[in-house]
């Protein structure tokens, strides 16, 4: 059988879209000419997917081909930008612990100087801790990030839990009626499958 083209479309599709529009079920004798003519809806459509599937190959290849193009270039940028956004978070991290240290410092030196004078604290602070040395850069900011590790899945409240509605259909799917999974109501519909 040659294969469809998209020149062959109309004179393929609309006759049967006419059939349909036409087509109605009044008695059971009406029920079988509308089944046929489901199949025949659905092979029309297979002749269409079939008329577009040259020009769908070729607009995926080339597809595939840009995203791989592209992927050669933005690997690599996406990995620099993780190595300095780590640098970044590094030096923001030991400047804030060295703060850290030097505050603790200038207080132990405080209070030493406190117990030299016989448990007298001066008046005056201590000199203000130092300016963490990042420069601010326009558009480039850090934020603090927040994470999270289970570690005892039993604990975590019924509020954080996600029911697993593929694995439910599956067990109705496999049990129908005789289905008996507590807080999950499981009834049946008549669909209508075509095979061509």
């Amino acid at each position: 059988m040659a294969k469809t083209k998209k020149d062959d479309l109309p004179v393929l599709v609309e006759p049967v879209l006419q059939k349909v529009g036409a087509l109605e079920i009044r008695s059971r004798d009406d029920y079988t000419p509308c089944a046929e003519l489901l199949k025949a809806v659905k092979q029309t459509s297979k002749l269409v997917t079939e008329a577009f599937a040259p020009e769908k190959k070729k607009a995926q290849d080339r597809l595939n081909a840009i995203r791989a193009e592209e992927k050669k270039w933005q690997d690599p940028l996406a990995t620099a930008e993780k190595q300095l956004k780590k640098k970044m978070s590094d030096f923001e991290a030991a400047e804030a612990k060295r703060i850290r240290e030097e505050q603790a410092r200038l207080e132990e030196e405080r209070r030493k100087q406190a117990e030299e004078n016989g448990g007298e604290l001066f008046p005056e602070p201590p000199a203000p801790p130092p300016e963490p040395a990042a420069p601010k850069t326009e558009g480039v900011h850090t934020v603090t990030e927040w994470h999270f590790e289970v570690t005892d899945p039993q604990a975590v409240p019924r509020e954080y839990l996600v029911v697993d509605e593929k694995k439910i259909g599956q067990v109705v799917r496999a049990m129908k009626g005789d289905t008996d999974i507590p807080g999950v109501k499981v009834w049946s519909t008549q669909g209508v499958r075509v095979r061509t």
